[in-house]
């Protein structure tokens, strides 16, 4: 367990995988190991290949094998972690789109990636539904799509231009609006942002 924390502690995330994996063979309740082993999965996520269900499996075998005392600071921890995971993975998607957005394929891809963060982010408020942080970012990433993407048109120009997905309005309102419900039950007193449209 010492070289899987001290590999998780150094961010090498490809070996605390593997040594959590280890522990767990040896001890298949260590809750500690599911959920730093399901960590380890998430920080190894690509855009080709979100890890969060992984991350969820370790999050909920954390919890069955818990102590009753740990439980709620399990849930804590895992919302805290997916939230990291997914922060970097959207930010990664959003930097794509940023360099390869005039090719439709990227629009596509970076829809599709905006919809697999968008349920790691509700898995994580699942966890921890107070963590305004959670609430937020999903927030901020629906209302990226309604206000319009912008991309450089190519390498040697780089013109800035604004993408702005059909239809959106009505796909992502609906979401957008669970979002900000969550959000106004943890904060009465909460001004959701209004759309502006880039241009």
């Amino acid at each position: 367990m010492a070289i899987a924390t001290a590999a998780r502690k150094s961010q090498n995330h490809e070996e605390a995988y593997t040594y959590y994996t280890k522990v767990l063979e040896l001890d298949p309740k260590n809750y500690e190991a599911w959920l730093y082993r399901g960590e380890a999965a998430g920080r190894l996520s690509s855009l080709s290949n979100l890890r969060i269900e992984e991350m969820v499996l370790g999050i909920e075998n954390a919890l069955k094998f818990s102590p009753p005392e740990k439980k709620e600071s399990i849930k804590a921890e895992g919302a805290r972690l997916i939230n990291n995971v997914v922060s970097v993975y959207h930010k990664q998607n959003l930097e794509d789109m940023n360099k390869f957005g005039s090719l439709a394929d990227a629009r596509r891809d970076y829809l599709q990636h905006c919809a697999n963060a968008l349920r790691a982010w509700g898995a994580a408020n699942y966890y921890d539904p107070t963590n305004r942080e959670i609430i937020d970012n999903g927030i901020s990433q629906l209302m990226e799509i309604l206000e319009g993407v912008e991309y450089t048109d190519c390498d040697e120009c780089k013109t800035v231009r604004v993408f702005h997905f059909p239809n959106s309005e009505a796909l992502i309102m609906p979401d957008l609006n669970k979002f900000i419900a969550m959000r106004k039950a943890i904060d009465p007193s909460y001004k959701p942002p209004s759309i502006k449209k880039k241009r």
